[in-house]
């Protein structure tokens, strides 16, 4: 019988990091990799990756709701860096609070300009400038009718006047990934997996199969290992591992059959790829976040090398089996040649 958790010869669990009480929604590693933020039913934690422990944060008030979504950054200017918070009851915190409509859906920030663009599931997407004490002002707002954002990025394009325009995917968006420079968007569809698209031109490329074998459930889809990965989580204890090229399984990496894995996120540390994925169980109770980083060894290459090797190993002992069979059959018979 085969095991159908899959072992990865890519990478391997270094740690989980414990503490959390209730489903983890976002993960958000700072860019030097000395930090990860959680968030979830619980509020946010702050991990120092270096030793595995939490780090002190303002105080979570239950009325905020969950943390569904951070984000870290830092001014041109400054050399402090700021934790960007969403929550379920549509607070946006820089630990400082802003009142906004509904739930936060997506975060990006802009740091040539100072800005940060936000979305929330009321429909509505707004761009803040941020100052030297990381203050916020409103410089554009605007309201998207009969649609739920769910990712918001900076890019490079023509301005277009008269607001947004749709783009109807004809699919559930449970997650979106996004590489403006790269021209890929990703979106996590719960009933096939993840569909790529060429952002520009609006036009989707591949599937990605992820497997459904529970329920259809949200789940989130990032890129890792310099956006040549996308990964998404599932309904069954696996993250999904694909190459963005071929669209292949590459990886899958094991946290519990029993689990519904929602919440991903991937950064390259010190030049090294490294995934997040967290437990996202329904009931209350302990939800552990855990940590896999990209083996320096390609090892996949010498599992294959292993594997040729067995396959030869195989093939010559069968010659020599069916060397010996014939070897026995011409000692049966005598052959009399025609004169």
């Amino acid at each position: 019988m085969q095991d159908h958790h899959a072992h990865s010869v890519d990478y391997r669990l270094r740690y989980k990091l414990a503490g959390h009480s209730g489903s983890v929604l976002s993960i958000a590693v700072r860019e030097d990799g000395k930090y990860v933020a959680s968030g979830g039913s619980d509020g946010t934690r702050v991990w120092d990756l270096a030793t595995q422990q939490q780090v002190r944060v303002p105080a979570w008030s239950d009325i905020r709701g969950a943390s569904t979504v951070l984000l870290w950054i830092k001014r041109e200017d400054d050399v402090r860096e700021a934790l960007i918070t969403g929550t379920q009851g549509g607070y946006l915190l820089c630990w400082r609070q802003e009142d906004l409509p509904a739930e936060i859906s997506g975060l990006d920030f802009d740091p040539e300009s100072n800005r940060l663009a936000v979305c929330h599931r009321g429909g509505v997407v707004q761009i803040f400038t941020l100052n030297a004490e990381f203050a916020m002002e409103v410089v554009f707002s605007d309201t998207i009718p009969s649609c739920v954002p769910r990712a918001v990025a900076f890019g490079i394009g023509e301005t277009r006047n008269g607001g947004p325009s749709a783009w109807s995917l004809g699919c559930q968006i449970s997650g979106v990934a996004l590489d403006v420079a790269k021209n890929v968007l990703c979106i996590n569809d719960p009933s096939i997996g993840v569909r790529l698209y060429r952002l520009a031109e609006k036009q989707e490329v591949k599937s990605l199969r992820v497997p459904v074998k529970k329920f259809r459930r949200v789940r989130q889809v990032c890129l890792a290992d310099g956006n040549t990965a996308i990964v998404s989580g599932s309904d069954h204890g696996l993250v999904y591992v694909h190459d963005r090229r071929s669209g292949d399984v590459t990886t899958k990496l094991k946290v519990h059959p029993n689990e519904w894995i929602q919440t991903v996120a991937a950064s390259d540390i010190s030049g090294v790829s490294t995934i997040f994925a967290a437990q996202s169980r329904d009931i209350s109770g302990p939800n552990n976040i855990f940590v896999w980083r990209k083996n320096a060894i390609n090892l996949r290459f010498f599992a294959r090398i292993a594997a040729n090797v067995q396959f030869l190993f195989k093939l010559v002992v069968v010659l020599i089996a069916a060397a010996a069979v014939w070897e026995k059959l011409i000692g049966r018979y005598v052959f009399i040649p025609f004169m």
